[in-house]
């Protein structure tokens, strides 16, 4: 390979195809990392975009994935960095606002879908009906 291509390698985020067994690999490492850490059971789904950056002997890759918790789907993002047998989860959030560390869905606008109570930024409480 030219110097001139390894410097773009190097320079910049490449496209990976999504597909590939390298990226549904890292996929599934990333979801079963999250599931030890924390109460949640998180299911791998799908990728769909992934992009590599070439840095030192490694590869950070930047994916878009669907997860699911339960029956509902969800989009993350994940981080990954990969040196020949080592991997290191560098990010893993979702691409909504909801918070998956836990297991309960929150949504960017208040929602606390885990009592099933709608809690509005503007201080409505749906529970008792007020609009």
């Amino acid at each position: 390979m030219s110097s001139s291509i390894q410097q773009i390698k190097a320079d910049r985020r490449v496209y990976v195809d999504p597909s590939s067994p390298q990226i549904q690999g890292v996929c599934a490492w990333v979801v079963n990392e999250c599931n030890k850490s924390g109460n949640s059971s998180i299911k791998f789904v799908k990728a769909s975009k992934a992009e590599a950056l070439y840095v030192n002997a490694g590869v950070n890759y930047y994916i878009d994935m669907e997860v699911s918790i339960g029956s509902l789907l969800h989009n993350c993002f994940a981080q990954v960095y990969v040196n020949g047998s080592s991997i290191r989860l560098d990010e893993f959030k979702p691409l909504l606002g909801l918070d998956l560390s836990i297991g309960i869905l929150k949504p960017l606008l208040g929602v606390d879908l885990s009592i099933g109570i709608l809690k509005p930024l503007l201080g409505v409480d749906a529970s008792i009906g007020i609009l």
